[in-house]
């Protein structure tokens, strides 16, 4: 091994736990079917993404009972002690209910979810939520034209995670 070689291991060793403190509030989620549209929720930046666009983000405090994430246009309110019994809750006028909780297949592997509808005055949406790993999942209904856009988490820990969220690709049950 060149010296140039062990001088970037050896700077890689020593940067990448900075960046992968960094990046664990950053999460990204995107359609299975057009990777290119792409949700970002940037919780150290305080920043929600759509595409090119950016919109102020509020992340709720740790004294809070829930994990939230507000902006503009996207909204997400879950209890931080949820378990799987809990059905339902309110937050400012805005009903979440555990429609289900089912097995689903991500990426070669099967993992139990909570699948989480959301009703507001403009429509609703669906969220797949993990109680290990977090928001897995994203899917807005539009009621005008009868569609739906869906997003997947892209990495393994979603926002809500479990601080027992590995970082690495072993996190689903084969």
């Amino acid at each position: 091994m060149t010296k140039v070689s062990k001088f970037l291991a050896a700077l890689l060793l020593t940067v990448s736990p900075f960046f992968a403190a960094h990046a664990a509030d950053v999460y990204r989620y995107s359609d299975p079917l057009f990777p290119a549209k792409r949700l970002t929720l940037r919780v150290s930046d305080k920043q929600f993404t759509v595409a090119d666009m950016a919109e102020d983000l509020y992340v709720c405090g740790k004294e809070s009972k829930f994990h939230c994430v507000r902006s503009a246009t996207f909204k997400f309110e879950i209890p931080r002690a949820i378990q799987n019994r809990q059905r339902n809750w309110m937050v400012d006028g805005r009903t979440y209910q555990v429609e289900a909780i089912e097995k689903y297949s991500l990426r070669g592997a099967t993992e139990e979810l909570m699948r989480i509808r959301e009703e507001n005055a403009a429509g609703s949406s669906i969220y797949l939520y993990s109680l290990k790993r977090g928001l897995v999942g994203i899917g807005f209904v539009h009621p005008d034209d009868r569609t739906y856009s869906t997003y997947l988490l892209e990495g393994n820990c979603g926002f809500g995670a479990s601080e027992v969220c590995p970082s690495t690709s072993e996190v689903l049950d084969h």
